[in-house]
């Protein structure tokens, strides 16, 4: 089973060990090969682990709350879905957000995919337009599958590496 370390998901991810260990303390960031409380030089990520703490990082970056975009958007399930249908290239994750009270607040997170559209009848690409109906005032859109392809690739240099 392919699994990966501490060292492995910072060189990965970009996400400094401090940051990783505080999100996991939080339960924002899990390990799917590991036991809850395991020491740090026993811990294992999956590779989906992977894509979702590059996920939570972006989204950080973007002033997203962890525990919003978390409770939004499931990167285990996507992942799943995209194994269920292989042919699915585009995907994005969107987020809606206003300012109240002077503080950032996220009114919605949802998966954008015309061609996982297509398959579930979802329309993802409207959600936008409700949105900006209802005054929020701006998105933030991730390419998750740029993302995916991203972590991907560092995987195989490190791999290539050993």
């Amino acid at each position: 089973m392919e699994s990966f370390t501490v060292s492995d998901a910072i060189i990965t991810t970009g996400v400094t060990k401090l940051l990783l260990l505080r999100w996991m303390k939080h339960g924002w960031m899990t390990s799917a090969h590991s036991p809850p409380g395991a020491v740090e030089k026993e811990i294992r990520f999956s590779r989906e682990d992977l894509y979702h703490l590059a996920f939570l990082k972006k989204v950080s970056e973007a002033g997203i709350s962890l525990p919003t975009a978390t409770e939004k958007i499931n990167i285990y399930s996507l992942c799943q879905t995209l194994t269920a249908y292989p042919r699915i290239k585009v995907v994005g994750i969107a987020f809606s957000r206003v300012v109240s009270e002077g503080e950032l607040q996220t009114l919605g997170g949802w998966i954008i995919s015309p061609e996982l559209d297509q398959q579930t009848g979802w329309a993802s690409l409207d959600l936008i337009a409700e949105r900006l109906q209802e005054e929020a005032e701006d998105f933030y859109i991730l390419n998750f599958m740029q993302l995916k392809n991203r972590v991907d690739d560092i995987i195989a240099m490190l791999q290539d590496s050993d």
